[in-house]
C-alpha cells in the first residue's frame, strides 16, 4: 500500500514546459508497482509534450484541466477536462497546451519504465 501526494513528487521536466509527476509506479519509492504506473502532466501555456511512443504500454490520459490538442498517429483531436484517451502500444504521440494550461491523470500499463519510450526527432 502507498499514499502519495503531488506536493511531495519532484517533477519530471522532459520537454520545456512539461511537468510530469510520476507518483505511482516502478520501485520502493514508488510502491513497487509493476502492472501499472500512475502520473500528472502539467502541460504549460503555449508548450507541448515531446512526440513519443511506447512499444510495449498503454497509456490512458484523463483530463482533469484545461483544453488543448492532442495529436496521435497523425491525427488531431482537441481534447478538455473529463475526456479520457486511450493510447495504444506503438501510437506516436503529442499534447499541445496552446491556448491555457493543460492537466492529465495518465496511468500506464505495464508500468513505466524510460526504456519503453521512444522519443521522436522532431517536434510537430
Amino acid at each position: 500500500m502507498k499514499i502519495v501526494r503531488k506536493e511531495d513528487v519532484s517533477p519530471i521536466n522532459n520537454a520545456e514546459g512539461e511537468l510530469f509527476y510520476e507518483m505511482i509506479g516502478r520501485g520502493e519509492k514508488l510502491g513497487n508497482s509493476e502492472h501499472h504506473s500512475l502520473g500528472h502532466v502539467v502541460v504549460k501555456k503555449g508548450f507541448s509534450t515531446n512526440k513519443h511512443y511506447h512499444p510495449i504500454a498503454e497509456e490512458t490520459y484523463y483530463f482533469i484541466r484545461g483544453t488543448g490538442r492532442m495529436v496521435i498517429n497523425e491525427k488531431e483531436y482537441i481534447v478538455k477536462s473529463g475526456d479520457a484517451v486511450l493510447i495504444n502500444p506503438m501510437d506516436i504521440h503529442q499534447l499541445f497546451a496552446e491556448n491555457e494550461e493543460v492537466e492529465a491523470i495518465v496511468v500506464c500499463a505495464p508500468a513505466f519504465e524510460i526504456n519503453n519510450t521512444v522519443f521522436c526527432d522532431v517536434k510537430e
